[in-house]
């Protein structure tokens, strides 16, 4: 009787020791060794490298036709501009393909109302744009250094008020002069700025790029919002979970109150998913997501850091770090034998997570700057369209050109109407070549992260799958690996005082 009491507390004691394998066996510990090296082998994870591949090779492909496409398209048009003959072939047809274009891109075709001192073309009004916006920026450099030179912060902001110096410099010739020159600056800009808008119209395809950003934008800031808020309470609740003393009951109610809010959290990014999905939001509702396991992994790893006798990697976790933590994983006992095996996989499952949701994060953004890209790039085809149009306008003033005839015969006049036959025919080429046809092959590049995203959840399942069987597989290779082997019995029962207890026992 006495041996088998014996035995018991020999297998207690090493289930509750941290990396025990009862006895070693080496076929065991050969078999674990041979698993992982197998397992290891196999890299579940880069099992649909091939398929990227030839997938990025696919887009690649679709991108190139694309592209000639739209060449092809384009050359067939002006060799039917250039050699047909009569004003419906020739510049009737130029005249009616840019108004319809222009049409699709800002909702109307007719001369947009322009404020006073706006440049005619497009282009001009641009470059007006950004020169006035860098010039705002210099202004507001020089004030910042010289509120630094003087001792005195010095903050302006182009917001439509009088910039006024700060207490410190008030009644300073030189600080009133700097605040002078940013505002006139700024008022530029906002002037630059309306002239650009009154370009780009009320409608059509630019404004419906616009109004989808402006969605995404908000949509963004909302989650952004109520995961700020949330964050708040948490952190609230951590701190004064971090200054209670450790009593009875006090744990479990604390680590309640915290699991309560990372349930908040969690629940955000679930109301927020299905939001999306139901009316066709861009997904931003990741950003709660990510934060919500990005806090469970951190309040696993500072538990596992606990029972390890080491510092959580988060100094704010505290005494919730040791006491508090237990409960949240239900192991709120005096000396427990953690169940570390389950906790390190479900942290790896999380860590495996959160970089599935990055990368999501990621391709949101991408999307949006691809839609970025549409905007800009149809805007530089309204650009040149827009000058197109103006030299098809000059054309037709009365003795300027013979728009009956082709544009062959226009250009071989050799004199102002050539130059503004071929101007119309240049402009309205690089309106295809620099805006529409990249503005097109955007479009499938669209597409393309759309797939990607696919291939991506692919593979993350695969990676999460890989990852927590290989961390458990090297945890059963580590627990045969540091058995008890036969020699070190005696001093493993003599450290613990095995023997003196048994000797206790009748």
């Amino acid at each position: 009787m006495k041996k088998f009491v014996l035995g018991c507390i020999a297998a207690g004691a090493c289930l509750s020791m941290s990396g025990c394998a009862y006895f070693y066996r080496a076929d065991d510990d050969k078999a674990a060794q041979t698993a992982v090296k197998s397992f290891n082998d196999a890299a579940l994870g880069k099992t649909l490298e091939a398929e990227r591949g030839a997938l990025v090779k696919t887009q690649q492909d679709r991108q190139n036709l694309v592209k000639r496409s739209q060449l092809a398209l384009r050359d067939a048009s002006l060799a039917r501009i250039i050699g047909g003959t009569g004003t419906e072939y020739t510049w009737g047809a130029l005249g009616e393909w840019t108004q319809k274009r222009v049409f699709a891109i800002r909702g109307t075709d007719t001369a947009a109302p322009l404020p006073a001192n706006c440049e005619r073309l497009l282009n001009n009004a641009i470059s007006d744009q950004h020169f006035a916006a860098t010039q705002t920026l210099l202004d507001a450099d020089k004030i910042a250094v010289y509120g630094t030179n003087m001792s005195s912060a010095f903050k302006v902001a182009c917001d439509a008020q009088p910039s006024q110096p700060p207490a410190g410099l008030i009644g300073d010739a030189v600080a009133i002069a700097l605040a002078r020159n940013f505002d006139r600056a700024c008022e530029r800009a906002r002037v630059a700025v309306s002239c650009v808008k009154a370009h780009l119209g009320v409608g059509g395809a630019l404004q419906a790029i616009e109004a989808q950003l402006d969605a995404n934008a908000a949509e963004r800031k909302s989650v952004e919002n109520q995961i700020k808020e949330l964050d708040e309470k948490y952190r609230t609740d951590l701190a004064a979970a971090d200054a209670a003393k450790p009593k009875d009951g006090d744990a479990k109610l604390l680590a309640a109150k915290l699991q309560q809010r990372l349930d908040d959290i969690a629940a955000l990014a679930d109301k927020a998913s299905d939001t999306a999905k139901k009316s066709g939001q861009a997904g931003f509702f990741e950003l709660a997501k990510l934060d919500a396991m990005e806090k469970k992994k951190a309040v696993l790893e500072g538990y596992i850091a606990a029972i390890e006798g080491k510092d959580a990697a988060d100094a704010s976790l505290g005494q919730h770090r040791a006491y508090l933590i237990a409960n949240l994983v239900n192991r709120a006992t005096d000396r427990p034998a953690p169940p570390t095996a389950g906790i390190v996989l479900q942290a790896e499952l999380y860590r495996q997570q959160i970089a599935a949701s990055q990368a999501r994060i990621k391709r949101l953004d991408d999307t949006e700057m691809l839609i970025k890209v549409k905007r800009d790039y149809l805007t530089m085809e309204l650009a040149y369209l827009e000058e197109a149009a103006l030299h098809l306008e000059a054309a037709a003033r009365p003795g300027a050109c013979d728009i009956g005839k082709s544009f062959n015969d226009a250009i071989a006049r050799g004199d102002g109407c050539s130059i503004t036959a071929a101007s119309a025919l240049l402009a309205f080429t690089s309106a295809w070549t620099l805006g529409r046809m990249p503005y097109e092959q955007t479009d499938y590049r669209l597409i393309d992260q759309d797939e990607l995203t696919a291939l991506d959840e692919s593979e993350s399942a695969l990676r999460q799958s890989e990852g927590v069987i290989r961390l458990a597989l090297d945890q059963v290779a580590k627990l045969n690996a540091s058995g008890i082997k036969p020699e070190e019995i005696a001093n493993l029962w003599q450290a613990l005082g095995i023997t003196a207890i048994a000797v206790r026992i009748k």
